[in-house]
């Protein structure tokens, strides 16, 4: 699986040439004005979205030809404001954009083989965060957190099943793994993922035994059909 953050054509649509342009130091922004035009069908900013959205629904129909459903992560960490698509709220939003590219690769390119994933990182502002970016339940199978700030608390994980409003939720990225007594007392995540800079650090040393061994826990060689 490609890591979360590897997106094929969906980089910055106003500028390729910007230095770090997801993320980074330099990282891009679009102004309020280039997100609306992003978001207003005819523009330049439009027709270049639209464009790597169609470079991007040839590979997901080639998976599709080949039995592969795929779980898609667009636009992640839509609360973490170090990334050009995200923190844009209004008519001009950062979960229309999301809407957006869901209905376009759904209904215009017919693909019926991505489990939607819409994904936001535990700020302590993620009580309204949720509610903010949220591009609505008709739109994503799963609704997932990235753990790095806030942790594995109640709050987070009862703010998580409440904007899921009965679908899935899951650890998209974490710095350090839960523990299985965490996955004992908040057992509705689905998958977590381990970010790999810190796979080695002594604390997931320490706990991934532990949590691969947890009875709530399947491993790959538990999963029936799966290679």
């Amino acid at each position: 699986m490609l890591a979360p953050r590897t997106f094929i054509g969906l980089d910055d649509p106003a500028d390729e040439r910007v230095p770090d342009d997801i993320g980074g130091t330099n990282h891009a922004q679009l102004s309020n004005a280039q997100f609306q035009q992003l978001l207003t069908p005819g523009t330049a900013l439009y027709n270049t979205w639209i464009g790597r959205l169609d470079t991007l629904a040839g590979y997901f129909q080639t998976l599709k030809d080949q039995g592969v459903v795929v779980l898609f992560r667009p636009l992640h960490e839509m609360n973490q404001c170090v990334f050009w698509w995200s923190c844009h709220t209004g008519t001009y939003s950062s979960a229309a954009l999301y809407r957006l590219t869901h209905d376009y690769l759904t209904t215009n390119k017919g693909l019926d083989n991505i489990i939607w994933v819409w994904n936001v990182q535990d700020f302590s502002s993620l009580g309204s965060d949720v509610d903010t970016y949220s591009p609505g339940t008709a739109y994503f199978d799963i609704a997932a957190l990235d753990v790095y700030d806030g942790g594995y608390t109640t709050s987070n994980y009862n703010t998580m099943l409440r904007i899921a409003a009965g679908k899935l939720i899951a650890i998209a990225e974490n710095q350090y793994a839960p523990t299985a007594s965490v996955l004992a007392s908040q057992p509705k995540w689905l998958y977590e993922m381990q970010w790999p800079d810190w796979t080695y650090d002594s604390k997931n040393v320490a706990v991934v035994p532990g949590l691969y061994g947890a009875a709530n826990v399947l491993t790959l060689d538990e999963m029936p059909g799966w290679k």
